[in-house]
């Protein structure tokens, strides 16, 4: 779970570009996004400028700011029989799992 002091101001201009790049996002959200991950501004002023919730607009720039944590991952697409799809995503999610783990116990050594 992310803080929200945690996105303030925390992204640079063309990390964000890049992320919106990969995201669908309409113009009025992209702009919420800006002003609490570029510019700094607070998500509760940010929300009441727009007149948005505090939540939505937090939902905003968790999602525009999971894709710049995610910069250095990929992305493909593999065409299989449809039978064998859980298994191979199973596979894949055991593989990134066992991954991530072994990052996160070199950190703690």
């Amino acid at each position: 779970m992310v803080k929200s002091s945690d996105l303030m101001g925390v992204v640079s201009d063309k990390e964000f570009n890049t992320a919106c790049q990969k995201t669908r996002i309409r113009d009025k959200a992209r702009q919420v996004a800006y002003d609490v991950l570029v510019a700094g501004l607070d998500i509760k002023e940010v929300a009441a400028k727009n007149k948005m919730s505090y939540q939505r607009v937090k939902n905003i720039c968790v999602r525009v700011f999971s894709e710049v944590e995610c910069s250095d991952s990929v992305e493909f697409t593999v065409k299989m029989p449809a039978e064998i799809a859980p298994y191979a995503q199973q596979v894949l999610n055991t593989i990134k799992t066992i991954y991530e783990l072994r990052n996160s116990k070199k950190g703690q050594d």
